[in-house]
Formats: C-alpha cells, structure tokens, sequence
C-alpha cells in the first residue's frame, strides 16, 4: 500500500502548499481538555483520487489522529443539515470544511457567504468503517472522508478499530454541468492497492436510478443517492482489479458499469459543443478522447434533483 502522502503528485498541488494544509489541519485537531500537542501518526488508509489535475478545484490531505476530536471550543464552521451525523463525525467533517475555506496564501479551495453556509447533500456513515460526507458550498462540492487507520503489514490490510484512531480527507471539486457518462467516481480509498475495503463518492446524472459496488465475487453494496450524489462503502473485501461501480436506470436495466477506484479506460465524453467533459483532469478520459480523435459518447447533464436516497444494504 502506497503513502498517502504520494497522493496527489507534485505537479497536481506545490508541496509546499499541500505541508501547510497539513499544518493547519494538524493544529485543528485537539485533545480532550483543548491540550494540543503532537498527533501520533498512523499508517493512513489508501487514497485513489480518480485524477486530482486542477489544484483549483480539487485537493486531498490526510491526518492520522489518536482519537476523536474532543475540542472543548466549538468549530467556527458548520453546516446546513449535519445534524443527522454522530458528534464524532460531525466534528471531524467540520474540520475538512475549515480546512477548505482557509487560505493558504493560494486562494482557498472552497468558499461561501456567512449567511449561505455549507449544505450536506449526501452521506453514510458505518461503524468500524468511519463515514464520507458530501457537502455543497456554492459551486464546489467538497467530499470529507473519516475513517480508521490501517495496520501495518502486508495485504490484505485490516482497519484498526480499537483505539478510536481516525483520519481525515478532504477533496474538493468544481459542481460542473456535465458529468462524463451517468456517474463520476469523485474521490475513493482502498485498504490494498488493487482492492480490499473501498469506500466511493461521486455524482450521478438524473437518469440514474441505483448504483451497486459490486466486489467481484457475486455480492453487491448499495449505494445510496442524494442530490445528484452518491456514496458506498463495500460490505467487505472486493477482489484485486474486479470490484466495479454498476449503475441502473429506473426500469433497472443496466446502463453503465466502470472501476470502483478509478475512470474507465478508453472512454470519452463530449458536451454539445463538442468539448471533452473531463471534471476530475484525469488523463485516461484525454487518452481516450486523442485516440478517438473527438469521437466520443455524448455527457449527460448534472443537477441536485437525483434524491432518491435509498437505504444503504
């Protein structure tokens, strides 16, 4: 399992920047009694961020923390609707949404009025598991993921979950019109390179009726919708290279089927105007649209509207 800290690669955010980030969200994390100090690091779960290109729109940092934050200070951020989270994970997630709007001397990742505070679109949260937040700040939508540490050793790697330890992931992309097929992959983490435990975010478009992880071996994770969005953690291990995010549309035929961690291969999306739909930069989408020469499936259309936000199984 490779270093988080080797996602995202030097030329998708400046090293320098991606250190302060970590700084910043290192010293928001306390202890209980508000005793800050050094946090003790964990071997982090893997992060696949489906093609962090655009500084500008898109960021991932993790923190290995020794237990839940336990501020005695309230978070100076919060959020529309985060009131269905645990409070462990609510305070966690309002750490990513102070890490977004904080500026580093770059711009911050995501801005918003005082009076238009952030909104939760979607959600799913499991113990053992930790939980993935997507929340809506203007146009961005920032993906926040919580979750154990791994232990160390060879694969196949197991969470650590009887220390409280968490982590903390951020990503942040731009809400674009077009989504290049009926479903994006946003942001994902897996415990082994090729498989193991995944947890996936992403949109969907409005012709999208359900999406399953399917790891595999036969067994399918549902995911569940909210507000044009989708978030899914396996039930359990899926099989190196084979686990694949399968979307149905309302008759429950199948309309589209790509990797649970990362952008299909030799497929690409145009708008109208004949421009490559490619919101996540990621360079199998621009390989696919050279070798194609511009011929490619037409995108389809994002809005909130998709809320049918079934019960996770």
């Amino acid at each position: 399992m490779s270093s988080i800290d080797l996602l995202p690669p030097e030329r998708d955010i400046p090293a320098d920047r991606h250190a302060r980030m970590r700084s910043r969200l290192l010293s928001a994390i306390t202890e209980p009694g508000d005793r800050r100090r050094p946090i003790r690091r964990r071997r982090p779960v893997r992060i696949a961020a489906a093609g962090l290109a655009m500084v500008a729109c898109a960021a991932i940092v993790w923190v290995g923390t020794s237990g839940p934050s336990k501020s005695s200070q309230p978070s100076a951020v919060y959020a529309i609707g985060d009131g269905v989270l645990s409070p462990g994970t609510r305070d966690a997630a309002r750490h990513c949404l102070t890490l977004a709007s904080q500026d580093d001397g770059l711009g911050a990742l995501a801005t918003w009025p005082a009076n238009a505070p952030p909104t939760v679109l979607n959600y799913i949260e499991q113990p053992g598991r930790g939980a993935i937040v997507i929340y809506q700040a203007q146009s961005s939508l920032i993906y926040c993921i919580v979750g154990p540490a791994v232990k160390e050793g060879p694969e196949p790697q197991e969470f650590i979950t009887d220390d409280g330890s968490l982590g903390i992931a951020l990503g942040v992309r731009d809400g674009s019109q077009w989504l290049p097929g009926p479903i994006l992959l946003e942001i994902a983490r897996s415990t082994d390179r090729n498989g193991g435990y995944i947890d996936a975010a992403g949109r969907v478009s409005e012709r999208v009726a359900r999406v399953v992880l399917d790891d595999g071996a036969g067994h399918q994770s549902t995911a569940r919708l909210a507000g044009g969005t989708f978030v899914v953690f396996s039930d359990g291990r899926t099989n190196p290279g084979a686990g694949v995010l399968i979307s149905y549309d309302s008759s429950g035929a199948e309309i589209d089927r790509r990797p649970a961690n990362d952008q299909p291969e030799g497929h690409c999306y145009t708008d109208p105007a004949g421009k490559l739909v490619n919101p996540t930069s990621n360079y199998r989408f621009e390989l696919a649209y050279r070798s194609n020469q511009g011929r490619c499936d037409p995108a389809e259309p994002w809005s909130r509207r998709n809320s049918t936000a079934p019960t996770p199984q």
